[in-house]
């Protein structure tokens, strides 16, 4: 990661015209764009040319509209909760000469939540190329950059999905998902401390299911077709090279996928470990609404497919030529 006062807030208009991306005047990234990604060839970004974060006032989104967003809940909670105290104290002193410092309390707690909801610098850009994946964040004043090559180590990348199931009031609620909410996470692979989170969001119903450039999902169905593939390549090439391969796990374990004949068809031999020691070699495995379900030598655990680095080098590697079912998106709330 890198964070240094060479970085500044560039239009995403810049560029190149190749590049798949929201076709808005108001947004930028966080830039320059760093060559080690190759060609860009989609970018996203929820910023505008402030820092702001536009994700949930549309992509015309004025200053005048950020604030805006901001007066309205603390209006509220002035006149809610000023309104209140000021009635009971008018009750008290059946009197209204106390009706200006009422006044002024509603205005001084709608100042005041104003204030605590104003316009906040902080969300990201991305930009996915050719090489690798360039990812802007802006917190505050601070402007900071994390740039991850498909083939470079350092960094992991951590998916967490969940279908949602939109009910309207009275019905039943649907059989199949009408959405989902994917959170990309990108981890350091030393610490496994966090350095950029991305969300996506797409319906169903939508034909182009997120992959148009305004779409908050097409990030990341970009890296799903151009980086993950890459990366799966690299794991497979390493394998090839009766060299192991680590998943590391939030919680300290590691599935390693080795570079040996694994059973139950599947192509390659797994291991659970903790640290360097092995709780036992996975017999069977298996992905269910977003867990890892892994058993051998008498043992059994689950693991959240969100908890695994690189997760989708198992799903490519190891679960997919078995031709077992996978359900890697785990059930949200109606």
């Amino acid at each position: 990661m890198t964070s240094d006062s060479s970085l500044s807030l560039v239009p995403l208009s810049t560029l190149p015209d190749k590049t798949k991306k929201p076709a808005s005047s108001i947004l930028a990234l966080v830039g320059p764009v760093s060559p080690a990604i190759g060609t860009p060839l989609f970018a996203f970004s929820e910023l505008d040319h402030g820092g702001y974060n536009v994700s949930t006032l549309g992509r015309r989104a004025t200053p005048f509209q950020h604030w805006m967003k901001a007066v309205k809940p603390a209006l509220a909670i002035g006149l809610v909760f000023g309104g209140l105290v000021g009635a009971l104290v008018l009750l008290v002193q059946r009197s209204m000469d106390s009706l200006p410092a009422v006044i002024g309390l509603i205005a001084g707690l709608t100042l005041l939540f104003t204030f605590l909801f104003r316009p906040k610098r902080q969300g990201f850009s991305a930009v996915v190329g050719s090489d690798g994946l360039d990812v802007g964040v802006v917190d505050g004043d601070a402007l900071s950059k994390v740039v991850v090559r498909y083939r470079d180590d350092d960094y992991l990348f951590f998916e967490y999905g969940t279908n949602i199931y939109t009910r309207p009031a009275g019905h039943p609620k649907p059989a199949t998902p009408t959405s989902v909410e994917m959170v990309l996470f990108l981890r350091d692979r030393a610490s496994l401390g966090l350095r950029a989170t991305m969300k996506s969001v797409w319906n169903f119903r939508d034909r182009m299911e997120g992959r148009a450039p305004h779409h908050r999902a097409g990030m990341y169905f970009a890296l799903k077709e151009i980086g993950f593939p890459r990366r799966i390549e690299r794991a497979a090439a390493r394998l090839q090279r009766d060299e192991p391969v680590d998943l590391p796990v939030i919680d300290g374990r590691t599935l390693r996928i080795l570079p040996t004949r694994g059973v139950a068809g599947m192509p390659w031999a797994v291991e659970l470990l903790r640290g360097e020691t092995r709780e036992f070699r996975v017999a069977e495995l298996s992905l269910r609404e977003g867990q890892y379900i892994v058993a051998g030598d008498g043992k059994s655990a689950r693991i959240g497919r969100e908890q695994v680095g690189d997760a989708f080098v198992l799903d490519a590697l190891v679960i997919a030529p078995t031709g077992a079912a996978m359900s890697p998106v785990g059930d949200g709330a109606e």
